[in-house]
């Protein structure tokens, strides 16, 4: 970065109109060692997570402020939305076209890393202490079911003309899993009609924060059944007991690099199970 200072500061575009909250979720580990570093992070980008984001000791900031002296990270997909930003060096990263056999969290890392070489001393992330962050949540005031729980989600943001006719699918499988279990529905609002064995409708009614914080709490007794959304990737952070994911496409790159998004930085879970259908 030859006439570039390094000021000590990242910032993280997040820009919801161009990453998922899920995407979101996969800087996590890389967050957490920066911030461990003495690196400031800023997220640029009004996202549902901030709360999550603050916990971990960064700075929300407006569009437009000066990033003079950053290294300004983000997806490719944001790249329109960084010419409202001033100043800093960008780091453009495409999660699917990234070389390597490690997982998404550590690719995003070692991106990261051989940018900021001089200032990162360590060589891998420390995922450990990060789920502590969820702890301090309050779950709020919503009937949870006392015994096994199955948390659906049908909705997607992308590609629903797919998500329509995969939905079905989707549907069947939660039936297969439902045996035994109180089935909630999540997700954002709608007034599509659910099928007769769900429990409780909570679509668009439970704030993020509270789900997160839901599913902390009652991880080990929760299975997730969903497309390959935000809700599955909150089920690996959260560590519940069994996440069931309906993908589109390139199920093996799914599988091999997004799920889970921090393998090797994480404490195992004892018989978790991740399936992509």
């Amino acid at each position: 970065m030859p006439g570039f200072v390094f000021k000590h500061t990242v910032c993280l575009a997040v820009y919801p109109s161009h990453m998922h909250l899920g995407d979101q979720l996969f800087h996590l580990p890389l967050i957490h060692r920066l911030v461990s570093q003495g690196i400031s992070v800023h997220i640029l980008g009004q996202t549902p997570l901030a709360f999550l984001f603050k916990s971990m000791g960064c700075e929300i900031r407006a569009k437009g402020q000066s990033c003079a002296g950053s290294v300004i990270i983000t997806k490719v997909d944001c790249l329109p939305e960084i010419v409202n930003e001033r100043g800093g060096y960008f780091l453009g990263l495409n999660y699917r076209d990234m070389t390597g056999d490690e997982r998404i969290g550590d690719l995003i890392f070692n991106s990261v890393r051989a940018v900021l070489s001089q200032w990162i001393s360590v060589k891998k992330t420390d995922f450990s202490g990060v789920s502590s962050h969820l702890d301090a949540l309050k779950p709020g005031n919503y009937s949870w079911p006392s015994g096994p729980v199955l948390l659906v989600n049908d909705c997607v943001k992308s590609d629903r003309v797919s998500a329509f006719f995969r939905r079905k699918q989707l549907w069947k499988l939660a039936l297969k899993m439902s045996k035994n279990k109180t089935v909630v529905f999540i997700g954002e609002a709608s007034r599509r009609p659910l099928p007769q064995w769900v429990h409780y409708d909570y679509r668009g009614q439970i704030p993020i924060p509270m789900i997160f914080s839901l599913c902390q709490k009652n991880a080990q007794r929760i299975t997730v059944v969903t497309f390959d959304t935000f809700i599955a990737h909150m089920g690996v952070l959260c560590s519940v007991s069994a996440i069931y994911t309906v993908a589109k496409r390139n199920k093996k790159i799914i599988k091999k690099r997004f799920f889970p998004y921090f393998l090797s930085y994480t404490k195992p879970v004892p018989n978790q199970q991740i399936n992509i259908y």
